[in-house]
């Protein structure tokens, strides 16, 4: 058995989405596969980068593992073992065999945040026939947002567990680009840092549901990149953080946006020029076109 999924990028939106705002979400040319196989006397679960290097891999009795008989202190384990106990809780059924060989493989670099765990639960999924936004809640938690992107085929908007496919506009796909920051971002702690905020949400919520309206409907250039202009201040005055144009890129002529988690991960650069020499000169080599990223039927 195979499974696929998508891996994510978050427009619009960021944080606001796990209050319920509804939030512009890419999925990705790149994702992670799945492959599930019957074994013999012991399961085993292995996990391929994409390079095709080992980067973790367990050996257990799957037994054990659903009785919670099974002594684990490794931290990728732990994240294996909660997720298999989950879906025999949601599907007692799951398992119809003792053991089983899994194999998953990205094919992205899993230091990008393009979802590796997302992408897991998806498949994961899939093979066990459950919910996917239960999983992930049982399990690492998050708005869902990014289990939309694993199964979608184009841009969404996402709001609360459902999702509608989008269009951007042509222009605003031909003039965005994707740059890695060189830093991997814990979503979690992010999460709990804009938990921790005294802010009023409502405010920004009702901005951003405007932001989102006129960015999807931007006829000129200039309107779509005062739109993320606007977002980004926003989001930083709501988490008393400066912008990483402010702090990276300050002589730039583009509108640029933090994606997700602020401080790492992946940034979205509108710009009418090509930029790729001027992020590479300034030590980011990961720049990706719109195309060349962001699955789309337009």
């Amino acid at each position: 058995m195979r499974f696929y999924s998508n891996g994510k990028l978050l427009l619009t939106g960021e944080y606001l989405v796990l209050d319920g705002a509804p939030a512009i979400a890419l999925p990705t040319k790149f994702g992670q596969s799945l492959e599930v196989q019957e074994a013999g006397h012991r399961s085993s679960w292995k996990s391929y980068d994409q390079e095709g290097n080992c980067w973790f891999s367990m050996d257990f009795d799957l037994t054990d593992v659903l009785a919670n008989q099974y002594d684990v202190t490794d931290h990728q384990e732990k994240k294996i073992v909660l997720l298999l106990q989950e879906m025999y809780r949601m599907n007692e059924n799951c398992f119809p065999s003792d053991n089983y060989q899994f194999t998953t493989k990205l094919d992205f670099d899993r230091n990008w945040g393009l979802g590796t765990s997302s992408t897991l639960v998806n498949n994961l999924s899939q093979f066990a026939q459950v919910d996917p936004y239960r999983l992930l809640a049982k399990s690492f938690g998050g708005s869902g947002y990014d289990i939309a992107c694993a199964q979608a085929d184009q841009p969404i908007l996402y709001q609360d567990g459902s999702y509608k496919n989008i269009y951007l506009p042509a222009f605003l796909r031909h003039h965005l680009y994707f740059v890695y920051l060189n830093r991997k971002q814990n979503s979690r702690e992010a999460i709990r840092y804009y938990k921790g905020l005294p802010n009023d949400r409502s405010r920004p919520v009702e901005q951003l549901k405007k932001l989102n309206h006129q960015l999807l409907t931007a006829t000129r250039f200039e309107d779509a990149k005062k739109c993320m202009v606007e977002h980004e201040k926003m989001m930083g005055s709501l988490l008393n953080q400066e912008t990483v144009k402010e702090r990276l890129f300050p002589e730039l002529d583009a509108a640029v946006k933090s994606l997700g988690a602020w401080g790492g991960d992946f940034v979205a650069v509108l710009t009418n020029d090509d930029i790729r020499n001027y992020f590479r000169s300034k030590g980011y080599s990961t720049v990706f076109a719109y195309e060349e990223l962001i699955k789309s039927s337009n």
